[in-house]
């Protein structure tokens, strides 16, 4: 997706640090405020608080049906190259962009509705079900979306980091602490040896070392370091996007007799997910969006997705997502020192040098 950006180059490090401070001070009071229309006491004997990170509350979605947005978008821009061509003049990016809002908006209320009937499905959750009830959830979504926006529009023009992988990013960090003392509690209670534990962080660590410094390898004529770091996270975000609805539609209309073993369902699943990956890496290529490291840092996002789906099904101890879960922390966490590292795509897939950002080390 395009935007149009405006940076105050005379803003301060520490200025810049506050503002993304309180975005995500506001993204944690709004995961505490519940939705309209619920019961407040039963709410409250659940005990939803920050270890359930949006649940029923204002934030229930997140930034879910903005990055959905923005994956239907880039889809298209890089499927039809008319249209990439037509996305990348500048006299279309702000059109482009409120496409974009338009189209997140749109999806927040259709989200929300099938969380409000969900919600009345549970005896006891809703005081009042009925029309009123989910147009009051719809409403609170469609608002808590658009705020959403706002604070990543700000937190990029004024703040540090890129606003949407911020915002993306906080719930996963913020759930972080919790999952590792969930995991060291099973070491504890023998569940899981020490071993295995000490190997999942050590994955995690190598992870975090490879995307890192895939982002840093630069051209001999281009300068490395951390105000230079690209890393571009569509690829492998568009790969997990397609690849659930193929997987989810394979097992559909496959009889479970028909189904293949495990190990060759994961065999065929990580092929599918680093051609993906591949193929998406191509396309933006074409459509003038690559990063000029784009071998390394396209081969360090495949191992890594991949590498975390292998090792989900062989120990159990994590997700297969959680490959594009550490690729979008780490980008998150460059773009506060590069503005190369983004998820909305400027125009013509790179930001001039007047336009960008001065970094912390060039302050």
């Amino acid at each position: 997706m395009t935007t149009s950006l405006t940076y105050n180059p005379r803003t301060d490090p520490v200025t810049r640090s506050l503002v993304t401070i309180g975005a995500l001070i506001v993204l944690f009071l709004g995961t505490h405020i519940p939705l309209p229309g619920l019961n407040a006491e039963l709410l409250r004997r659940l005990l939803l608080g920050s270890s359930q990170l949006g649940r029923a509350s204002i934030f229930t979605l997140g930034v879910t049906p903005i990055i959905l947005a923005y994956v239907i978008l880039e889809l298209c821009r890089v499927a039809i190259p008319a249209l990439a061509r037509w996305a990348a003049e500048p006299d279309h990016a702000g059109r482009w962009a409120r496409i974009g809002r338009g189209l997140a908006l749109a999806l927040a209320g259709l989200q929300a509705y099938g969380v409000a009937v969900g919600l009345e499905s549970v005896a006891g959750f809703a005081e009042e079900g009925g029309w009123a009830f989910r147009l009051g959830v719809v409403a609170t979504a469609i608002g808590a979306t658009a705020l959403l926006i706002v604070l990543a529009d700000l937190v990029t023009r004024r703040g540090l980091g890129d606003g949407l992988l911020i915002l993306l990013a906080a719930p996963l960090v913020a759930r972080a602490p919790h999952n590792l003392a969930f995991l060291i509690e099973l070491s504890r209670m023998g569940a899981i040896s020490v071993g295995s534990l000490l190997l999942t962080l050590a994955l995690a660590a190598v992870a975090i070392g490879l995307l890192a410094a895939a982002s840093l390898v630069r051209n001999p004529a281009r300068r490395s370091g951390l105000a230079n770091a690209e890393l571009d996270i569509w690829p492998p975000l568009l790969a997990t996007s397609v690849l659930g609805p193929l997987g989810a539609a394979a097992v559909l209309f496959l009889a479970p007799a028909n189904l293949p073993a495990a190990p060759i369902v994961l065999v065929v699943h990580s092929l599918a997910l680093a051609g993906l990956i591949a193929l998406f890496a191509a396309l933006r290529a074409r459509a003038g969006a690559a990063p000029p490291n784009l071998a390394a840092v396209t081969a360090a996002e495949t191992g890594v997705c991949v590498g975390a789906a292998l090792y989900a099904y062989g120990s159990g101890m994590s997700s297969e997502a959680a490959g594009l879960w550490i690729i979008v922390t780490v980008a998150a966490a460059l773009s506060c020192f590069s503005r190369s590292v983004r998820l909305e795509t400027p125009s013509r897939g790179r930001l001039a040098p007047e336009q960008r950002a001065p970094t912390l080390r060039q302050l």
